[in-house]
């Protein structure tokens, strides 16, 4: 009896380690390849399946901007700015500069740093690997923080695109301070803006998506502004083109020389609202029902020997701005003779 019992203890000892050790085996495999939803039979939810999204497109809904010869082409956000900083102006200007003349004298004439000098060109490329040039200018007065931005993009017969527009901001707005804004209703907006996210990303983005869209053919002088499909006046009919050349604020109490029926261009930027004035008319006069490029005041054109000046006042367009900025007027002068 007591054999008997002891055989019955053995028997279920053993059991009991067997199926301990089954137990532990089974929880070993589901560990090293456990069953997937499909394998198992079971129904996996559509929202709890796990996708690997692609990234959002940060330009959808940007418009696009084509010259109006169709040699290029990028996007812009159709409102860009804020409360305390604005871009000037928008969309911003776009010209062909044909093989053989400076894209920053003819699409970039303002561009200088806090010095004066042209500033040195930093390098990027767009999302297609195009290389290009910008040019980042800089300067401040009265509170008011312009930062020029000039982009150059070359193509293969050696002519360039450039783009050229100016970021005005308060220069405390994105610095720690509030400036012209503190106890205004726009003090946080300017403590608490982030220049890079706001202002510096979306400009990279725009010029990443540069492209160029035709070739050119038979252009020598500059192509003219571009411009997006809207109602606006076209001018294709290249204004630059026809000038003989082109003045800037570069000229300034200089001599220009002249034949009889020559033509120059005033093209002394958008940063001042400037009033043109011939001293003689009869040797010099602006010519009427021309459009012209932005920047520009007008094609001149000499109509008979003689010497004269032609003078221009520029106003600071921020001072029509909120908050009004202290800049003061600037004069330009140049002496024409005409022979």
């Amino acid at each position: 009896m007591n054999n008997n019992r002891m055989i019955l203890v053995l028997v279920v000892a053993v059991l009991v380690i067997g199926a301990i050790a089954a137990v532990a085996i089974t929880k070993k495999k589901a560990m090293v390849n456990p069953a997937s939803p499909a394998s198992s039979g079971l129904e996996v939810p559509a929202e709890s399946v796990i996708t690997n999204p692609e990234p959002a497109d940060s330009t959808a809904g940007w418009l696009v901007y084509t010259d109006s010869q169709g040699i290029f082409s990028f996007k812009y956000p159709a409102s860009f700015g804020a409360n305390v900083w604005k871009a000037e102006p928008w969309p911003p200007v776009a010209v062909y500069v044909p093989a053989g003349q400076d894209p920053l004298t003819v699409g970039c004439p303002d561009i200088h740093d806090e010095t004066g000098k042209i500033p040195t060109a930093t390098s990027g490329k767009t999302t297609g690997g195009m290389p290009y040039s910008l040019y980042l200018g800089s300067d401040i007065g009265a509170g008011q923080l312009y930062s020029s931005y000039c982009y150059v993009f070359v193509n293969d017969n050696g002519g360039a695109a450039v783009i050229d527009f100016v970021i005005r901001s308060h220069s405390a707005c994105g610095f720690g301070g509030c400036g012209a804004y503190c106890g205004t209703q726009y003090e946080s907006e300017c403590t608490d803006l982030d220049r890079e996210t706001a202002i510096a990303d979306p400009i990279t983005q725009m010029a990443e998506t540069f492209i160029f869209t035709g070739a050119v053919t038979g252009t020598t002088q500059p192509a003219g502004v571009a411009k997006p499909d809207t109602a606006q006046p076209d001018v294709s009919a290249q204004p630059e083109a026809a000038a003989g050349k082109t003045v800037t604020l570069v000229d300034n109490q200089t001599n220009i020389a002249l034949g009889v029926g020559d033509t120059f261009l005033l093209k002394l930027g958008e940063g001042y609202d400037w009033s043109v004035t011939v001293v003689d008319n009869a040797i010099v006069d602006r010519e009427k029902n021309v459009a012209v490029v932005r920047g520009a005041q007008g094609i001149y054109k000499a109509l008979a020997a003689g010497d004269t000046d032609v003078t221009a006042t520029g106003d600071p367009v921020c001072r029509s701005a909120p908050p009004p900025c202290a800049l003061a007027s600037i004069m330009f002068v140049v002496h024409a003779a005409v022979r």
